[in-house]
């Protein structure tokens, strides 16, 4: 059974009678009583974090297709925390959307402290990161926010699948008449983290090892429970396992992972030469996580 620590229970305190911890055994989110996505009614402002670094293009259409969620526009903003790119992403100059773009010397890689620092800047009490080149489908806001209406310490992961956008224009994502996924035109990659699902029974097994889901560029968590957390480790700047690493801190805290299917994201791009390069430095990463992750997957053992 999940335990509480009164520092835990401080962050639904802080709510007064909004989302309370969880208390559902182990990690079987399907005992929490959310209600029907018909019943729900969005009342807590949600902040969306995009880290950015030079990929304008990308981040049109990524921007086009938040201009489409069914989440009431007036109770969600768009922080962009530009990492140093070469030439400083400037705020557009017509959206609809209440966006803020946020810049921060380069000193590498800061994805990290890029999502931070957005948070740091953030007026709402649900916090959802977004990779500047990732297409949200409609009801991916809502799909997250339901789940942080109920629970204080949840984290919500949602889905994504890679696939070439190539001739896709934003303005096409904007003016569509129904989903993104009609308008692809080409083959999609199934999300890599159906495998863990498979093995976990969608995360409610009594695995210890469920952070292992943990994929920051479609991630959602209360404002509060992030705070208590610790946020990101900044000392990671190097490519790959700083998301594992935080959402390990936050399992370790008593948090209900969810993986939500209905907040799905494209992400812009099939492998290529880049993604090796990160698979190699995600390889260099290793040592740095064995030393902050107390888990057997990522130390050896001996008798």
């Amino acid at each position: 059974m999940i335990r509480k620590s009164n520092a835990d229970r401080q962050v639904g305190d802080k709510l007064g009678t909004g989302p309370q911890p969880t208390t559902v055994p182990y990690n079987d989110w399907k005992r929490v009583g959310l209600p029907p996505s018909g019943a729900f009614t969005p009342a807590m402002g949600v902040s969306v974090v995009i880290p950015y670094f030079d990929e304008q293009v990308a981040l049109g259409r990524t921007l086009a297709a938040l201009e489409r969620q069914t989440y009431p526009r007036d109770l969600f903003e768009v922080i962009i925390v530009d990492d140093g790119s070469p030439e400083p992403l400037l705020s557009p100059a017509h959206t609809p959307l209440d966006l803020t773009v946020v810049h921060q010397e380069d000193r590498g890689f800061g994805l990290s402290r890029a999502r931070n620092n957005g948070v740091r800047g953030a007026k709402h009490d649900i916090i959802v990161f977004l990779d500047a080149d990732m297409l949200a489908e409609s009801e991916f806001l809502t799909a997250h926010a339901r789940w942080h209406h109920q629970v204080s310490d949840v984290v919500t992961q949602g889905l994504f699948s890679r696939v070439c956008v190539d001739g896709l224009q934003a303005e096409a994502i904007r003016t569509r008449s129904g989903s993104i996924r009609e308008l692809l035109a080409h083959p999609f990659q199934p999300p890599w983290m159906e495998g863990l699902m498979g093995r976990t029974n969608d995360l409610t097994s009594r695995s210890d090892a469920l952070f292992r889901v943990a994929s920051g560029g479609n991630l959602g968590i209360g404002r509060a429970f992030f705070d208590a957390v610790g946020g990101f480790d900044e000392s990671f700047v190097k490519y790959g396992v700083e998301d594992t690493e935080f959402v390990y801190r936050a399992q370790t805290r008593g948090a209900l992972l969810v993986p939500v299917r209905d907040a799905f994201a494209w992400h812009q791009g099939e492998r290529d030469e880049w993604d090796r390069e990160k698979g190699n430095a995600l390889g260099s990463q290793q040592a740095k996580a064995r030393d902050l992750i107390a888990h057997r997957d990522f130390r050896a053992t001996s008798p």
